[in-house]
């Protein structure tokens, strides 16, 4: 048996570019004068008809397959602007500087202002003459670099050290494609390195030698006519930010504009779904995707927004259309809406979507993790499939915002679903049989917020009304009760707004923990082999018992945010900005209570119909980071679930930013709970506790005490952590050995191995020794 390996259209190119070179770019012409040497491989840029200016993408056709990494295929790095200047017999690739500008028709002012910040030039060529005499450049310097900073993200990471290896990188000239408004030159990046980590040897068929396919994309600069859209922080938009230094006195001198596409009533902003997507998640992409429709009528753009399958001849790099690309990995991990945009004014050019591919697959485990389909050899899981092609549907609507130039909005989960562009948790709950439902799991359209943020992007005014209509729409925002919360009040571990979170449902924060708690009860208690197909090892019952043991952690982060946690509204001098205060004591208080609950023996045991369910896995299956952290060898550790569980609640509790805050709003006020309370409710869970009779919650409680200990380790190890909070720490660890020290004298082994490791690290600390917590298995994306 033979195989042929290689792309048809590069080698067909290739023997064409052998016969006539110089007729296959007359049958292309595009955006560059480009002529190729098939003999040496390089590729020259005539000098006789440039653009003077234009943009820039490096980005890369085919990736490395690890999602910790981020190198996808589809990946697009940010959009320079960029020009040609001559020195001599040089020729400079020079990128300005858009950070600092003077906005004036005075010459001599915006050349002050040029002159006083540096500019950065990315590559230079010598300037040669072809047969006729005509200048050109070869523009190896810069197509032959590793421009997309892949070495770098390498050592970053840790994984590796790694190098441009000018031997193995060359130009794909049969594959460069010219386009009416853009010229695409693909290169074959080779880097050589050493010790490559496990986000490398994972994915690669040889782990010192990785390539990968970048793309240079040079794209013409928009047409003149766009308008741009001032930012405002209720907007919900991305803001693109520089300083004017001709700002008149008394006026900002940044500037603040949003991203988002030109469209014209009548236009249609048309969307295309990689025809490389299988079925049904195809379907799923263009419904969720069209969603947008109906915000774009709403807009006053009728048929102003389509979505369809990318037809046959249609390149999805040519920049004037917009994909929705379906991208694979090793790992479960983001997807992302990425965009090529003129720096200079925020006009969107193309929208460019990458969506993880298994992703829905780790929502269809987690739907049949809950639920136990598989009762029969002829079972097949349609309820969670269809869970799982719904929040397909929702994650496509929310990239595609992205790339509209729309924001995360965080806080819409506690606004009744408001938004696609929050990351919505599965809307769960049980029947009156106590089953675990799915078909509620995923709102359906576009919501409120969502209609909002696209008139104010997109919505045309007469002249002389944007202003005001721009204001309408963010007070009706605010008269609806739909708050914007972005990542910077939401993603951050320690952030303080009870409203903001990701994963999470519902208004009340606690209420939803309760509910969550008891669908996790009865996907528990309903756990068995049904869980998987026939045919699978039995061990992978442990893979699906991960998400439904840990169901709650990201509700558990909404409700460890109303502990120091601090209302406030995203006001401007001028606005109504509502009330600024912490969140009631009497809340706060029953945060921590419904927090420490979950760290009893009782809350963290395995029931059971689990003990001895789970089998090591089988020859030519291992483990992997969607497990627990076992301590028995091949065996199911029965306690991992609690030390992963416990891990979970001590991290939030003991979030540095969020006991300063403590400590100051005691201090403020003596009425609201302080850091105190959080360390005693910890120690009376845990290192006085009384001892349980059952051996297995004894078992469990010994492991919560070790992880609190732990815990407290790495408060008054680190750093971040202001002198005041790590001595707390500290203080808390030598109470703890103090008083530890009379059982440990009575015969008590746990006590006196707390108290030994609690001195050994305290010694340790004068020598600058830190400590770290084990991981817990990856959530985030859920799905």
């Amino acid at each position: 048996m033979s195989f042929v390996f290689g792309n048809p259209r590069r080698l067909l190119a290739a023997a064409l570019l052998v016969l006539c070179s110089a007729q296959l770019w007359a049958q292309n012409d595009g955006l560059l004068d480009l002529s190729i040497d098939e003999g040496s491989g390089k590729v020259y840029l005539s000098l006789e008809s440039f653009p003077a200016e234009f943009l820039y993408v490096p980005g890369l056709q085919s990736g490395v397959g690890s999602n910790d990494l981020g190198l996808d295929r589809g990946r697009i790095d940010h959009t320079r602007l960029l020009r040609f200047e001559r020195y001599g017999n040089r020729m400079l690739l020079l990128e300005p500087n858009l950070k600092f500008r003077a906005e004036t028709a005075n010459l001599s002012e915006r050349r002050a202002v040029n002159e006083a910040f540096a500019q950065s030039v990315l590559a230079g060529f010598p300037i040669e003459q072809d047969d006729n005499g005509a200048d050109r450049i070869d523009l190896s310097p810069l197509l032959l670099s590793d421009i997309t900073r892949i070495a770098d993200l390498i050592t970053e990471l840790e994984q590796g050290t790694f190098e441009l290896d000018p031997e193995r990188t060359v130009i794909d000239t049969a594959d460069i494609r010219n386009f009416p408004r853009n010229t695409l030159i693909p290169v074959v990046v080779t880097l050589k390195g050493s010790k490559p980590g496990p986000f490398i040897s994972d994915v690669t068929p040889t782990p010192d030698s990785l390539t990968v396919r970048v793309t240079h994309q040079f794209v013409k600069l928009p047409d003149d006519g766009y308008s741009p859209r001032p930012f405002h922080p209720r907007s919900g938009y991305f803001d693109l930010l520089y300083r004017d230094y001709a700002a008149p006195l008394g006026q900002p001198m940044d500037k603040r504009l949003i991203y988002r596409h030109a469209l014209e009533p009548g236009e249609t902003l048309q969307y295309y779904v990689d025809n490389g997507t299988p079925e049904p998640i195809r379907s799923a992409l263009i419904e969720g995707a069209s969603w947008w429709k109906d915000a774009f009528e709403a807009a006053g753009f009728e048929n102003g927004f389509a979505v369809d399958v990318l037809p046959e001849g249609i390149d999805p790099l040519d920049v004037r259309y917009n994909v929705i690309q379906w991208v694979h990995r090793s790992t479960r991990g983001w997807s992302y809406g990425m965009s090529v945009a003129d720096p200079r004014t925020g006009q969107i050019l193309k929208g460019h979507v990458s969506l993880g591919s298994l992703r829905v697959r780790q929502d269809q485990l987690i739907a049949e993790a809950l639920t136990a389909p598989f009762t029969s050899a002829e079972s097949r899981p349609a309820a969670a499939q269809k869970m799982a092609l719904a929040r397909l549907r929702q994650l496509s609507a929310h990239e595609v915002g992205h790339t509209l130039g729309i924001d995360h909005n965080f806080a819409a989960s506690s606004s009744g679903d408001a938004s696609v562009m929050d990351y919505p948790h599965p809307n769960l709950y049980l029947d009156d049989n106590g089953q675990v439902r799915l078909d509620r799991a995923y709102e359906t359209g576009i919501s409120p917020w969502d209609r909002l943020a696209v008139q104010y992007g997109y919505k045309k005014f007469v002249a002389g009304e944007e202003a005001t209509g721009l204001a309408a729409i963010l007070d009706q925002a605010r008269q609806q009760g739909i708050a914007f919360v972005n990542d910077q009040d939401a993603r951050v571990a320690g952030s303080s707004h009870p409203g903001a979170h990701l994963w999470d449902n519902g208004s009340d924060a606690m209420q939803r923990l309760d509910e969550l708690l008891a669908i996790r009860q009865a996907g528990l208690a309903n756990f068995s082999d049904s869980v998987i197909a026939d045919g699978m090892p039995l061990f992978e019952m442990e893979r699906r018992l991960v998400p439904v043991y840990l169901l709650h952690r990201y509700q558990l982060e909404a409700t460890a945010k109303l502990l120091g946690g601090l209302f406030y509204y995203p006001a401007l001098k001028g606005d109504d900005p509502g009330s600024l205060e912490p969140v009631s004591s009497e809340v706060q208080l029953d945060a921590l209570k419904s927090m420490i609950d979950l760290l009893r023996p009782e809350r963290l045991a395995l029931p059971e119909n689990l003990r001895y369910l789970v089998p090591p896995p089988v020859s030519g299956f291992s483990r992997d980071r969607e497990f627990f952290s076992g301590q028995t060898g091949v065996s199911f550790d029965h306690l991992s679930p609690a030390r992963a569980g416990a891990d979970l609640v001590i991290s939030e509790l003991l979030q540095p930013q969020r006991l300063a805050r403590l400590a100051e709003q005691n201090a403020l006020d003596p009425n609201l709970p302080g850091t105190g309370v959080v360390f005693d409710s910890l120690l009376g869970v845990s290192t006085d506790a009384p001892q349980p009779r059952n051996p297995y919650f004894a078992a469990v409680l010994a492991e919560v005490q070790w992880r609190v200990i732990r815990g407290l380790m790495a408060l008054s190890s680190n750093s971040t952590a202001g002198d005041v909070i790590r001595g707390e720490g500290t203080a808390t660890l030598i109470s703890i050995a103090d008083d530890l020290q009379s059982r440990a004298r009575k015969g008590d082994r746990q006590a006196s191995a707390l108290r030994h490791e609690i001195r050994k690290f305290l010694d340790a600390q004068a020598s600058g020794e830190t400590f770290a917590p084990e991981p817990v298995p990856p959530g985030s994306p859920i799905g």
